[in-house]
């Protein structure tokens, strides 16, 4: 699709970024899931402990992740390696 477009693809500098593709290409974590989680909140009523740290259980559901992959532009350049 991008020899149709005609577009310069920039050539990788580093193998890290090759490694990187290579390694992303079956994707990663679809879901974590633990069985039991413990909250520590003010709003928790009677059951807040003070005398420990705070803590909230949040849960975040993503809806249509291979839609909106699809429809980004393709990287074709300005490539980084983050270390």
């Amino acid at each position: 699709m991008l020899k149709m477009t005609g577009v310069k693809i920039e050539l990788f500098t580093e193998m890290d970024m090759h490694d990187f593709v290579e390694k992303a290409k079956r994707g990663g974590i679809a879901m974590a899931v633990h069985r039991f989680f413990k909250a520590n909140n003010p709003k928790m009523g009677e059951a807040y402990d003070p005398s420990q740290p705070t803590t909230w259980i949040s849960y975040v559901d993503a809806n249509n992740l291979y839609g909106w992959a699809m429809s980004q532009f393709l990287p074709i350049g300005n490539y980084k390696v983050g270390r």
